[in-house]
């Protein structure tokens, strides 16, 4: 895990056990957390970043968080 997380990132990435939260992975490493949000209207994605440097592009994100919400429709 050290390879693709800061150590001071862990329990933000996964539990006790090791088991993972839903991550955000760019160039190879965990740089954040998402979290899918049902609403009356579809559903959103909700992201939050560990740090402000190392994060995906704005449209590259929103890119993949559509492929997400398009996948979940069918």
């Amino acid at each position: 895990r050290t390879h693709v997380l800061e150590p001071k990132h862990s329990s933000k990435a996964h539990n006790t056990y090791g088991i993972f939260h839903p991550v955000i992975l760019h160039k190879g490493k965990v740089v954040g957390n998402w979290k899918k949000l049902t609403r009356k209207n579809g559903i959103e994605i909700e992201t939050t970043f560990f740090n402000k440097t190392g994060a995906p592009g704005k449209r590259k994100l929103e890119r993949a968080i559509n492929r997400y919400i398009e996948f979940m429709k069918r």
